[in-house]
């Protein structure tokens, strides 16, 4: 049933040639007043009418964002969420900002719902949204290459992260795109290219403690393989009071120092 008024608020959207209902008064102001009366039925079925009769509203993102959290964040419907959006997206596809931040939105929803097919294509429609920032690149190579490590294609993730290392964004953020590369290079056993990458990551100024920490932690396990335990062990001492979880750092050094034995 919603799916079937979803589809209809979409028709409205795209076919404005449909008649046209006498104008519902303070629709707008009764959704409102429900809403913050948590009378959620009521105020989803008061921006509805409002949607279907001011086709025109200068409200409509209003309402239209109301919809979705009623849906998302109240009903908790992840599913019904991603159809109200792509609905949205109808509408404001041509408007870049919007766009932009229904795109965000939808993409993030797919991957919670570990729909990676279509987190892809949403993400490479943020990458194909006229008047892309490099930013926005970037943070759609990293997430499409964070859908394909989900579905198991280390190989297309690889691209994905090179292809975000290409953008030209400040330093911080491209030392992201190196970590997710180095990362996913580690996973494909790739070890020495995995160093290369992730000692990039430490050269590149201004990163977080965190980042940091994960990077060194890598790192480590980088020269595990490769058969330098006392560089792992180095490493793992230096981030022992600033890893947030340092019991797991402690477990690390006593099997690499009982191993080394």
């Amino acid at each position: 049933m919603r799916t079937i008024l979803l589809a209809f608020l979409a028709c409205i959207i795209l076919a404005s040639g449909c008649n046209s209902q006498p104008e519902v008064e303070d629709d707008l102001v009764a959704a409102r007043k429900a809403y913050v009366e948590r009378q959620y039925l009521e105020a989803e079925r008061l921006y509805e009418r409002y949607l279907k009769v001011h086709q025109q509203g200068k409200e409509r993102w209003e309402v239209w964002n109301r919809l979705f959290e009623i849906a998302y964040s109240v009903r908790n419907n992840v599913h019904e969420g991603m159809e109200l959006l792509e609905a949205m997206y109808l509408e404001y596809g041509d408007q870049h900002d919007r766009a932009k931040d229904i795109l965000y939105r939808l993409g993030d929803l797919a991957m919670q719902s570990r729909n990676m097919d279509k987190a892809i294509e949403v993400w490479q429609r943020l990458l194909n949204l006229p008047e892309s920032q490099a930013i926005d690149q970037a943070n759609a190579y990293r997430s499409i290459g964070e859908a394909y490590i989900a579905t198991g294609d280390y190989d297309l993730a690889i691209d994905a992260f090179r292809s975000c290392v290409q953008i030209p964004v400040d330093p911080v953020d491209h030392a992201l795109c190196l970590y997710d590369l180095a990362q996913t290079q580690f996973y494909l056993e790739n070890y020495e290219s995995a160093e290369k990458t992730l000692l990039k990551v430490l050269d590149t100024k201004g990163i977080s403690s965190d980042l940091y920490d994960l990077t060194i932690l890598i790192l480590s396990d980088v020269y595990d393989q490769l058969g330098h335990s006392e560089k792992s062990i180095t490493l793992l001492q230096g981030i022992l009071d600033s890893y947030p979880n340092p019991m797991a750092i402690e477990k690390r050094l006593e099997y690499l120092r009982q191993r080394a034995q």
